[in-house]
């Protein structure tokens, strides 16, 4: 974090914060629903659940029919709001990924022009180009970011968790218990396993910007001695590589999700 100037550690922070607005906003409107579906089915307020009645005590509302209609323009006006806080946190977000990775790109440039001529003669231009380039790019998105994401998400369920804490303490706490066991478990695996394929990722990217520079800055020599071939070998193979290991990080980062979402619908269903 001391690694970035003062303006961008700022806007880092502003950003964490329009991304939990967004997600409050998004539980708001999931709380909301419950209350407005209950009330449409409802012929009288007595009729309602407690939190149908808390609601419509606590505003002071005269009728049934007054208190549906506020309920519905809340619901609307807030998902109007937080669609536009999603639409805005996005281009910041857009705009805040390229920022970030031009810095980490320049920052790493500089690091290594201004490296002494050892340094240099022990390593390839294809390492340079491949962190300058590629890795600036990973680090930004795939780390940084998605941990303002987690940070969001981490409060969404954390509301979550409370408000089904103060329904059903016991039983919440149980289903809290069996979620955290199959997230640590979860992440461990998807942890290691995208340690693995990041590694093949970095070294075979760093092996196929060798072999074009290596290919064609001696084209004449490759054509001459016919070795299009050998390096066409080489490209292929580490291509193939690095296709796989981003495939696998890709289905890692997206199948956790679901699954956790899978286990979160099961858990409700069988003790709610």
């Amino acid at each position: 974090f001391n690694f970035f100037p003062s303006k961008l550690k700022n806007k880092l922070f502003m950003i964490q914060i329009i991304v939990l607005v967004s997600s409050f906003l998004e539980v708001s409107t999931v709380f909301l629903i419950g209350p407005v579906v209950e009330l449409v089915s409802l012929e009288s307020i007595t009729e309602g659940s407690f939190i149908v009645k808390t609601l419509y005590n606590f505003f002071n509302f005269e009728n049934y029919h007054s208190f549906l209609i506020f309920l519905i323009c809340s619901l609307i006006i807030i998902i109007f709001i937080s669609t536009l806080i999603i639409v805005i946190s996005v281009y910041i977000f857009t705009k805040f990924s390229q920022e970030l990775s031009n810095i980490l790109r320049t920052k790493l440039y500089s690091f290594f022009i201004l490296q002494p001529w050892i340094f240099h003669s022990q390593s390839s231009n294809s390492t340079y180009l491949n962190k300058i380039i590629h890795e600036a790019n990973r680090v930004s998105w795939n780390i940084i970011l998605q941990i303002l994401l987690t940070n969001a998400k981490l409060f969404t369920a954390l509301i979550i968790i409370s408000g089904l804490i103060i329904y059903n303490p016991k039983v919440s706490l149980l289903c809290l218990f069996i979620f955290s066991i199959s997230y640590i478990y979860i992440f461990k695996f998807v942890k290691s396993s995208i340690q693995k394929a990041g590694k093949n990722m970095t070294t075979t990217q760093a092996k196929m910007f060798k072999v074009i520079n290596e290919s064609f800055s001696g084209i004449r020599e490759a054509i001459i001695y016919g070795k299009q071939m050998d390096f066409y070998k080489k490209f292929s193979g580490n291509s193939i590589i690095y296709a796989k290991s981003l495939q696998m990080i890709t289905i890692l980062g997206l199948a956790p999700r679901y699954l956790l979402e899978l286990i979160a619908f099961a858990i409700i269903f069988i003790f709610f």
